[in-house]
């Protein structure tokens, strides 16, 4: 490899991965925005502004506990690890772009690290460090359960308290129960910035370190603005057909959605934060008795079992194609 393509992989990562943040950025904060929506705790302009600063904020500070995350799991050669990732990338993008269009969040570590796993197998040259994978194949169960139980042990801790300290005078209680869903939303999309974007980073930092300071900015950048142009349709959505929640049950999901989430953030684990949301909505649901979720859900979670088999497969093929471009020509 010469001194021109050392150049131009760090770029095309830089690329993809900046347009990969964008579509993330507009996908992953969807959840903490219908809510926002949906209870109308404040104007809609302000809630995008809002869920801009929050997703700005995570991606570009809170990102450092997950920027060293590709390189603890994989390791090799450097230009082989940078076409492992710049494939993933490019597939996830496509992938995201696609769902997207549908209107349907979907889960980033669920396409990006079975893309890089499957490719460091087809090498050959990779080593996986198998534990670590384990672990965050592990988190993608244990997260949303966690989030539903969570969520029916705050509804009932939030509601006993409302009630008790503020004497059952409903305006107060609104107040606060509107604070407390702007408080919980504005973090649940801090730690989906730290958290997936992070991931994004860590991937986009494989063999350019020169540019280590440029890249989470970059991307902290895009994944705001996809905030900005790309979520009001799947959060409308989300809002009116799947988010029917209360102010209580609101609190209740984004809290414990963002605990479940900042746990797995702190110890750099990249976990499905869509998913962690939508168990909180389930646990909602199954307490409340309420059956009308039921349909939606199960689209988005059929989509989540296909855009794993849909990157694997894309990205086998990408990387054969970007593998010839790069070392061949």
């Amino acid at each position: 490899m010469d001194v021109s393509e050392m150049v131009v992989i760090p770029i095309m990562m830089l690329l993809f991965g900046a347009l990969l943040s964008f579509m993330v950025g507009g996908n992953n904060a969807v959840p903490g925005i219908s809510i926002l929506i949906a209870t109308n705790v404040i104007k809609r302009r302000y809630v995008i502004v809002v869920s801009c600063l929050a997703m700005f904020l995570g991606a570009y500070l809170g990102s450092i506990r997950m920027v060293n995350y590709t390189l603890t799991v994989f390791s090799g050669p450097m230009q082989l690890l940078q076409i492992i990732g710049l494939s993933s990338l490019l597939t996830s993008l496509g992938s995201f772009y696609f769902l997207n269009r549908r209107g349907i969040p979907t889960s980033l570590s669920q396409m990006l690290l079975p893309s890089l796993v499957i490719l460091s197998l087809i090498t050959s040259s990779i080593h996986i460090y198998w534990s670590k994978v384990d672990l965050t194949v592990i988190s993608w169960v244990i997260a949303p359960i966690a989030s539903a139980f969570s969520s029916i042990i705050l509804i009932n801790i939030i509601r006993k308290t409302i009630n008790r300290f503020i004497d059952k005078n409903l305006i107060v209680s609104m107040k606060i129960y509107k604070i407390l869903i702007l408080i919980s939303s504005s973090l649940i999309i801090f730690v989906l910035g730290a958290n997936t974007i992070g991931l994004i980073i860590s991937v986009g930092l494989i063999g350019s370190r020169s540019i280590s300071i440029i890249v989470p900015f970059v991307f902290a950048v895009m994944s705001a603005l996809g905030v900005l142009l790309l979520s009001k349709r799947s959060a409308l959505k989300m809002g009116f057909k799947l988010a029917k929640l209360n102010y209580s049950s609101s609190s209740s999901v984004m809290l414990s959605s963002f605990l479940v989430s900042e746990i797995f953030t702190l110890i750099g684990i990249p976990i499905s934060l869509t998913q962690v949301t939508m168990g909180g909505i389930m646990g909602i649901s199954l307490l409340d008795l309420n059956r009308s979720n039921i349909p939606e859900l199960k689209k988005i979670l059929t989509t989540w079992s296909i855009a794993p088999t849909v990157c694997l497969l894309g990205s086998t093929v990408s990387y054969e194609a970007l593998l010839s471009i790069l070392l061949h020509y």
